[in-house]
């Protein structure tokens, strides 16, 4: 028992006896001397070698297309949604004049038919005596008289030539009932609705069979031939865009033009913005509902660039690499465009960089890394 205490304790005094041994030889365990210039201790930094050039200082903004011209067709009559010459439903496509839905008029084309003949009748009985009393104005008469058809509009009525034949006409109430046929065509046109423009069905809120009543909202049309963008713009820009100024839409990696139409003058509380309406030149890839990004140029600017807003230090500032070494300058910003700012006063090749250093202060030996663009 006693050996074995012995040899705890020697081994114990050998390895105390080892670690003064190693301080005093000015080492730790399992540490070395570090080289203050070693590469571990030198941070790699992404930059940007810039070069002064003319860049053009955009407006950059997303916005919803939407229909130029779109209204609601109403029931101008009372009566039974009937067919027009197209399906009534939703997507259709209609042209100008293209008849979109009827209510049904039998029975008041019944009572048209019904005025037009008592209308023939009277006017028959009255051109025995225009023949007598008028000779030359028979044939004009005549010729009125002969046209009339129960199934067509009436054309127009002859005019007289004189008082005595304008009150021999009036006599006879011939311009009244002449009148109240005219009446009652324009009342019963107003059953048939045909498309103002050329479009597609938006929404239908009345199917054919359904009773309606006038002012009664029937189907939307939309004019998709003429679009445009509407792009919320900062209050602040306001000033820097103007009617037809040129604007760039992107959709599908394509560039489309565009100019810019109407300036909104009512301002967004939350985004405190105005809305600037783009109009779209026709294009079968671009429809209603579509979300789009677009670019308004305001200007160009000489001996500029543009860099990521991350590499910006202070508000004012940003990093350069010089011989290898951390140098901070003060950069006069142009302006910012989303996530770049366009930046001036710099000299040809010179690194910029581009994101920030955790713990970077001036002085600091760094190397510099190029991503590829």
């Amino acid at each position: 028992m006693k050996t074995r205490q012995i040899v705890i304790l020697l081994l114990f005094f050998a390895g105390i006896s080892g670690i003064i041994i190693m301080l005093a030889g000015g080492m730790t365990p399992d540490t070395e001397k570090k080289d203050p210039d070693s590469k571990a201790d030198i941070k790699y930094v992404k930059v940007k070698t810039i070069k002064k050039d003319t860049v053009e200082i955009v407006i950059t903004s997303s916005g919803r297309v939407k229909n130029v011209h779109s209204i609601n067709l109403s029931a101008q009559a009372s009566g039974t949604i009937t067919e027009g010459t197209v399906p009534l439903k939703e997507g259709q496509k209609v042209t100008k004049g293209q008849i979109v839905f009827r209510i049904d008029r039998s029975q008041e084309m019944f009572n048209l038919r019904s005025m037009k003949s008592a209308f023939m009748t009277l006017l028959a009985n009255s051109l025995i005596d225009i023949k007598t009393d008028f000779p030359d104005r028979y044939v004009a008469w005549e010729s009125f008289f002969s046209d009339l058809d129960y199934n067509k509009p009436l054309k127009d009525i002859p005019e007289t030539q004189s008082t005595r034949e304008k009150t021999f006409i009036s006599s006879r109430n011939i311009f009244t009932e002449y009148f109240k046929i005219k009446a009652e065509e324009a009342r019963l046109d107003k059953y048939i609705v045909k498309a103002p423009f050329s479009g597609t069905i938006k929404s239908v809120n009345q199917n054919v069979g359904a009773n309606v009543s006038p002012g009664m909202a029937v189907v939307e049309i939309s004019e998709t031939s003429r679009l445009e963008l509407i792009l919320p713009v900062p209050i602040s820009r306001k000033n820097q865009v103007s009617k037809n100024q040129e604007v760039t839409v992107n959709i599908n990696d394509e560039n489309l033009s565009g100019s810019i139409k109407r300036i909104g003058d009512i301002i967004d509380e939350k985004s405190q913005s105005i809305n600037v309406y783009v109009g779209l030149d026709q294009n079968q890839s671009i429809y209603e509902g579509m979300f789009l990004n677009a670019k308004i140029k305001i200007g160009t600017s000489l001996d500029a660039t543009k860099i990521s807003d991350r590499a910006l230090v202070n508000g004012n500032q940003a990093y350069f690499v010089k011989d290898s070494v951390l140098v901070l300058k003060d950069i006069t910003i142009l302006t910012k465009q989303q996530d770049k700012l366009i930046i001036s006063d710099f000299e040809d090749n010179e690194q910029i960089v581009i994101e920030p250093i955790p713990g970077a202060v001036e002085g600091m030996k760094v190397a510099p890394i190029e991503p590829e663009e």
